[in-house]
């Protein structure tokens, strides 16, 4: 599982400039000079994690090269550090992540899938969004994976990669803030009010319906320290009394990546975690029920 911090940082090439001007004056050498003037770095060719010494202008910062802590990573090296900054999707941009989803590293592929969902994708209206592996790990695993174009990376196929490219692809709606798995659903709605809403666990005539995103958390808050889980509806099969089964697609899950999940009371069961909340799109009505 997903389940840990997720690091950013933001950094253009006047922040980098003015970094390395201080840097001059502060060992009281002149700027760094190029042919055509002073000399301003590129911005790195990968992504840098975000933890460590960090100068802070104003808004702007500057990264340190520390690595990672251990807390802050995966179950073995990889973690959910995320670089780049994102921004809103351009017109005509919604769907582009997903044309090479499955190929951000040598021996990654579509996983595949299980419960009648084969290979593993989330599949409406025309839209096929695929889920990635394998799980994050040592190596080429822990490979730099942007979900959409101008997004945050994750190391490796996280969970959050495959729910934040879900709603990108499906919404068009991009995320500027690092979102670990349990926080998914709670960032979405408050950026975005007049598209989504939040529904907690066990509401009562609301079960989570397909294109729903699930957030899962050890801590009530949402705010686990292991960043825990996210995936999207695909199938729900719910009665009227709210029992029944919803099938979820997800990423750094199950080896399926498919998982089907027991409704009992209207609350959706995932071993592992205690809280669960959706994200649902404003514009269904309030009692939602799939094949009652």
């Amino acid at each position: 599982m997903v389940r840990l911090a997720r690091r950013k940082w933001q950094a253009g090439r006047k922040w980098q400039a003015i970094g390395v001007g201080l840097a001059a004056l502060a060992l009281g050498s002149a700027p760094l000079l190029g042919p055509a003037g002073p000399f301003r770095p590129a911005s790195p060719a990968g992504p840098v994690p975000s933890s460590g010494l960090v100068l802070q202008l104003g808004s702007a910062r500057l990264p340190g090269p520390a690595r990672l802590p251990d807390s802050a990573r995966s179950p073995g090296p990889g973690g959910t550090h995320r670089a780049a900054p994102s921004r809103p999707a351009l017109p005509g941009e919604a769907g582009r992540g997903s044309a090479a989803a499955c190929g951000a590293f040598p021996g990654a592929g579509q996983l595949p899938g299980a419960d009648g969902v084969r290979p593993a994708a989330w599949t409406g209206g025309g839209l096929v969004v695929p889920a990635c592996g394998p799980a994050p790990g040592d190596g080429p695993r822990e490979a730099a994976v942007y979900p959409y174009p101008g997004a945050l990376w994750t190391a490796g196929y996280q969970c959050v990669e495959f729910s934040e490219r879900y709603l990108y692809d499906r919404y068009g709606v991009a995320m500027d803030v690092a979102t670990n798995g349990d926080q998914v659903a709670a960032h979405y709605a408050t950026d975005f009010p007049g598209l989504f809403r939040v529904i907690r666990n066990g509401a009562a005539g609301q079960p989570p319906a397909p294109g729903d995103v699930l957030s899962l958390s050890t801590a009530p808050g949402f705010d686990s320290v292991s960043g825990g889980h996210t995936a999207v509806v695909q199938a729900a099969d719910v009665d009227a009394a709210g029992n029944g089964t919803v099938t979820v697609v997800e990423e750094n899950g199950s080896a399926a990546g498919v998982t089907r999940l027991a409704v009992t009371g209207w609350t959706v069961r995932y071993p592992g975690f205690r809280y669960l909340e959706w994200l649902a799109p404003t514009g269904q009505p309030v009692i939602r029920q799939a094949n009652p």
